[in-house]
């Protein structure tokens, strides 16, 4: 048995009882922001993760691009050890955020996740 055309759904018609899902790109957008925020977090960059939460999606991306050139090389001036993409992304923050400065994180190991702040959870 062949089915007929499905019947139009207008688009701007809501469940009752549900919850309206933003535009991927602002879904998108927000989850980047927390990705770099949690990272900054993890290392104990407490002055500056709450600057990532609201980053430009374009400081956002420019993040995004250096710590994947970071993670690539895999090290960095301060350590010959192999970096975690966490870390790439906590050092690519601090470098943006902080005007191209280039220092050490404030921590050498990532926080423990379950003390991680309510306003960096996804």
């Amino acid at each position: 048995m062949k089915a007929g055309p499905m019947p139009a759904r207008p688009d701007n018609v809501q469940k009752p009882g549900s919850t309206v899902i933003p535009d991927r790109s602002e879904a998108h957008e927000r989850a980047a922001r927390l990705l770099v925020a949690r990272a900054l977090w993890a290392y104990g960059e407490d002055h500056l993760w709450p600057q990532a939460t609201q980053l430009p999606s374009e400081a956002v991306t420019a993040i995004e691009h250096l710590a994947r050139r970071i993670y690539v090389l895999g090290t960095t001036q301060w350590s010959g050890r192999r970096l975690t993409r966490k870390t790439a992304m906590a050092v690519a923050a601090v470098n943006i955020l902080e005007d191209n400065h280039q220092r050490k994180l404030a921590r050498q190991r990532q926080r423990d996740s379950k003390h991680i702040p309510s306003a960096l959870l996804i």
